[in-house]
């Protein structure tokens, strides 16, 4: 806020420093004295909201600051691409008359409008800085300036005030407001409007028409007119009567309320009304029947004919009743919409025209005709259609299923459209030939060919055999089928999941292509051998069973099993393996590196071999006790020789990463975190006294306020006495 104030007072001191130099935009239609001792400044924008009776303010309009009592104290005139103030001027305390704006009074505006030479008053004002009250040398900036002129009472004009037997259908009309920005309408059955039964807002036109109103009743109705400011300034409240009702209104009855695909020569019919003398119908295409197509009056039947009407056209109708005083009651409003008119002929789709390779059982797919009822489809293997396979009829889809055609053959089809009077349109004439009787034999996919370590629940799958209704599967470990350990039949899909085979077997399989005639032919045999199932038992070897002083750095080792393909080793401080502190897959070798183990812990490991989808049973459970050392907490190892960082573990880490470093002798030890722009992140160890001995210190990623730091690289450096080293390390989310 602040900002934004110091803006806008540098902004209208520089629009001070151009009106009070004589360079602001002169006007001509507002007088004031200048000059008087004191004033203030307004500043107006150009990109303000400034409105004139909903309109912009436009170039070479004036606007003017005036006193409550009507004063100009000053003015100025609007250019349109331009910043402007208008300096108001205060009232000068020598001379006794009051020539200028005095202290807190409050600021009215009024705009010159050049189109039409008047003076409008502004009855909304918004700032931006400062407030309506004059302050002497003050600055003010004004946001918005909304000016109208004042509505007067709405002038009625239909239905007159107290008109009896009305139509309960009414056009109300009223004089305009050429001020107004738009009308509110009300009607009611009270006189002060307490209940309306018509309530409308942001009217636009000086008519409106309100249907279904009550017969034989008194409503009152009433115009407002809105002004530019909201306001609304009402008319007098008006009266009426509608006409009491006959026996009744004329019920429709055909064609039905909303009813559709009605022929173009129809019947009109409705329901006789006791006490109607005559009947009157209209037949629009508009619901309020401003355009009449039919407007027959003096009928006195109940039905009446109406033909060459528009194809596809939705028509409103109703009927009055004419009773013998001369009140009408009117129906209901019912529509109905004619039949469409045929557009076009069908369009074929599917199959492709001249397509071949096709299917004997196929459907036939062309698209939908706007007006057709129904269709007429025929299928021929002649071109003139003279012998017909197929001659259906009364479809009323866009689709037809058709079967055992014969194979190698050439057809052709049409479909004629029906429209509801019952004329038909033929679409063009396509051809398709079926596809010929079986072709090739199958050609085997999966296993691959001679394929090993297959597992024992595998998928057998080959390729598609044009023409080939079903499929038949052998599997044998003979080549010759002698014993067939699946032979399955009738198969309509390319594959077939087989299971429960045996461990390290060789088994050959093959396929033949069933045609629709009964043909079978066979394919290649091929075969593939399963992986082997594990009969020797996984056997732990170092670090023996209950070793203990085992290196942080240590290898597991194990007996190598025949037919495994890869290992999966556990490490666990838990003997149940709860959590385990390694879980490696995919070992192809019978030994695994561990490094950074714990000092002084006891480890469980075990391991079991894998072949594909097989895996072994786990070996027993091992266990062993790493080493001691010397640490910040006194546990024991062997003096180190040298000064030494080791590299962090994990690296990269997430969230916690572990530093060790030896001290030969007793040194003063100071270990920190820094980023990669060299500034430090925390500090581990503070010149702390140690004595000689292996250490580590743990981070946690976090900076020296407890704060989590971002991914990247960071460097710990450690100074012990002269010793001074650095590395780098990961911190990877």
């Amino acid at each position: 806020m602040e900002v934004g104030y110091k803006n806008y007072r540098y902004l209208v001191t520089c629009l001070i420093i151009v009106s009070l130099s004589g360079i602001v935009y002169g006007q001509e239609n507002f007088n004031w004295t200048q000059n008087t001792g004191e004033y203030a400044t307004v500043g107006i924008l150009v990109d303000n909201t400034i409105l004139i009776n909903g309109k912009p303010i436009a170039s070479g309009d004036e606007i003017g600051v005036f006193t409550p009592d009507g004063l100009c104290v000053g003015a100025m005139r609007w250019c349109g691409h331009a910043n402007h103030a208008i300096t108001v001027w205060g009232d000068n305390p020598v001379t006794e008359e009051i020539d200028g704006m005095r202290q807190n009074e409050k600021m009215y505006y009024r705009i010159w409008q050049k189109e039409t030479d008047r003076v409008i008053e502004v009855k909304r004002v918004d700032y931006a800085l400062g407030d309506e009250l004059y302050q002497s040398f003050g600055i003010y900036v004004v946001s918005s300036l909304i000016a109208y002129d004042d509505v007067e009472s709405v002038v009625q004009l239909e239905p007159g005030h107290e008109s009896e037997y009305m139509n309960t259908s009414i056009q109300f009309v009223w004089q305009k407001d050429v001020y107004a920005s738009s009308y509110s309408f009300q009607v009611s059955n009270t006189p002060d409007f307490t209940k309306s039964l018509v309530y409308e807002n942001e009217v636009s036109d000086t008519t409106l028409t309100v249907n279904d109103l009550e017969h034989d009743k008194n409503y009152f109705w009433r115009v407002g007119a809105v002004d530019f400011g909201g306001d609304v300034v009402w008319s007098q409240a008006w009266s009426f009567t509608t006409m009491p009702a006959l026996a009744g209104s004329p019920v429709l009855a055909l064609p039905n309320k909303n009813a559709v695909n009605i022929s173009t020569d129809t019947l009109l019919v409705w329901n006789e009304v006791d006490g109607a003398e005559k009947y009157h119908v209209q037949l629009s295409t508009k619901s309020d029947f401003s355009n009449t197509v039919l407007d027959k009056t003096g009928l006195t039947a109940t039905n009446l004919s109406v033909s060459t009407l528009d194809y596809g056209t939705e028509y409103f109708w109703r009927v009055g009743a004419d009773g013998y005083c001369g009140k009408k009651v009117w129906s209901q409003v019912w529509s109905f919409t004619t039949m469409p008119a045929l557009e076009g002929s069908p369009v074929l789709a599917l199959p492709n025209k001249n397509a071949v390779n096709i299917s004997t059982d196929t459907l036939l797919v062309w698209n939908e005709v706007d007006g057709a009822e129904k269709y007429h489809v025929q299928l021929s293997t002649k071109p003139d259609f003279s012998n017909t396979v197929v001659d259906s009829t009364g479809l009323t889809v866009t689709s037809l299923p058709v079967n055992t055609l014969d194979y190698g053959t050439e057809y052709f089809w049409r479909v004629g459209a029906v429209g509801y009077c019952g004329k038909k349109v033929w679409s063009q004439a396509w051809s398709f030939t079926t596809m010929p009787a079986l072709a090739g034999s199958p050609v085997l996919a999966l296993p691959n060919k001679n394929a090993v370590n297959i597992s024992t629940d595998t998928l057998l799958v080959w390729n598609e055999v044009d023409g080939a209704e079903a499929y038949h599967v052998q599997l044998s470990t003979k080549p010759d089928f002698s014993n067939t350990v699946v032979d399955s039949t009738g198969l309509t899909v390319t594959n077939l999941p087989v299971s429960s085979l045996n461990y390290g077997a060789e088994y050959f399989w093959r396929v033949s292509a069933v045609g629709y005639c009964g043909n079978q032919v066979w394919s290649e045999v091929w075969s593939f051998t399963t992986a082997l199932y594990f009969t020797d038992k996984p056997i732990p070897v170092l670090p023996e069973n209950g070793a203990v002083s085992i290196s942080t750095d240590t290898l597991l080792v194990w007996n190598e099993l025949d037919g495994a393909d890869t290992y999966h080793v556990q490490l666990s401080k838990d003997y149940d393996f709860s959590t385990n502190v390694i879980d490696s897959t995919g070992i192809v070798t019978p030994e695994l590196a561990v490094s950074y183990l714990e000092y002084s812990t006891e480890y469980f490991w075990r391991f079991r071999a894998v072949n594909g989808e097989h895996e072994s049973d786990w070996s027993a459970v091992w266990s062993f006790n790493t080493n001691t050392i010397t640490s910040a907490n006194g546990l024991q190892q062997e003096l180190p020789v040298d000064f030494s960082l080791d590299q962090n573990y994990p690296n990269p880490f997430n969230p916690t990463t572990t530093i060790r470093f030896a001290l030969p002798t007793e040194s003063n030890v100071r270990m920190e975190i820094y980023n990669m722009l060299g500034q430090r992140v925390t500090t581990l160890v503070d010149s702390e006294q140690m004595r000689a001995g292996i250490y580590e210190k743990v981070w946690d990623g976090r900076d020296a306020s407890g704060m989590q730091v971002s991914s990247g690289t960071y460097i710990y450096r450690v100074v012990a006495g002269d010793h001074v080293e650095t590395k780098r390390m990961i911190l990877m989310k």
